[in-house]
């Protein structure tokens, strides 16, 4: 696969090659923002886990049962 694209490009004129060029930084910006969005979402999910954690175990403590509901 790798052979076939290098060929691709061998073979590509001038503009073309640049055009590649420019796709593949684009979309190269594009992963690297859709990994910091996933690392948001990730720390989000996290912190309303341990919020939903904590609650469950403070009304687990009201009602007088130990542990989890």
């Amino acid at each position: 696969m790798i052979l076939l694209i290098t060929i691709w490009i061998f073979v590509m004129k001038k503009g073309g090659s640049l055009n590649y060029k420019q796709h593949v930084a684009e979309m190269m910006r594009v992963a690297e923002e859709q990994l910091v969005e996933m690392k948001k979402t990730n720390e989000s999910i996290a912190r309303i886990e341990g919020f939903a954690s904590n609650l469950t175990d403070e009304v687990a403590a009201m009602l007088g049962r130990p542990g989890r509901l």
